[in-house]
């Protein structure tokens, strides 16, 4: 059995957004998610544990809202619950993106993702771990492969009238769903491989 998932808001151990019941629960309302009922629980665990490290490779607008040291009790492992230090100036740029989040009403800094001062975990994020867990399953290890061949120097190649490019530096590969669950909460100019 794999690792088990741990889920604290802000927690030192954290290793998912969402656990393996939630993730249940929302692919039952989800359409065409046969892929996810059909595997095993070890299966969906490693699936949710890769998908939370996927999407935490992503560059996020804001900061953690837990920034103790390293190793720390107040040390927060994943990317969220997050912080954003805005500018007054600056507001006007991202308020359209953050409506839902962010107290327009109040003058202080920086603005913070909370519920009754409590931070918490927008449900685009969970959303999005259960979508890249999903995409995880169904496309296996292709994305293994593609790097694997990027580290060996191959820039491109073809198979009949199939063709793929890599171009260089990182990319990181999530599903083209998650990338808009998530676009409110991506830092622009950074390249993201959308499959």
């Amino acid at each position: 059995m794999p690792t088990s998932i741990v889920v604290t808001v802000g927690g030192a151990s954290s290793n998912s957004y969402i656990t393996l019941a939630d993730a249940d629960t929302y692919f039952t309302t989800r359409l065409n998610s046969t892929t996810w009922s059909s595997a095993t629980e070890a299966n969906k665990t490693i699936a949710l544990l890769q998908a939370c490290r996927d999407i935490d490779n992503l560059k996020f607008i804001g900061r953690k809202y837990y920034t103790g040291l390293l190793g720390a009790s107040n040390y927060q492992k994943l990317e969220f619950p997050r912080s954003f230090p805005i500018l007054a100036e600056a507001i006007d740029d991202v308020v359209e993106s953050l409506t839902a989040y962010l107290d327009d009403d109040s003058e202080t800094y920086p603005k913070t993702l909370t519920n009754a001062g409590v931070p918490y975990l927008p449900q685009e994020v969970k959303d999005a771990q259960c979508e890249q867990a999903l995409y995880l399953l169904k496309v296996g290890d292709a994305a293994d492969r593609r790097e694997q061949l990027r580290a060996q120097g191959v820039k491109a190649f073809r198979i009949g009238e199939f063709s793929e490019t890599y171009e260089s530096g990182q990319l990181i590969y999530v599903s083209h769903k998650v990338t808009q669950i998530l676009r409110k909460f991506i830092r622009s100019g950074f390249s993201i491989k959308r499959c």
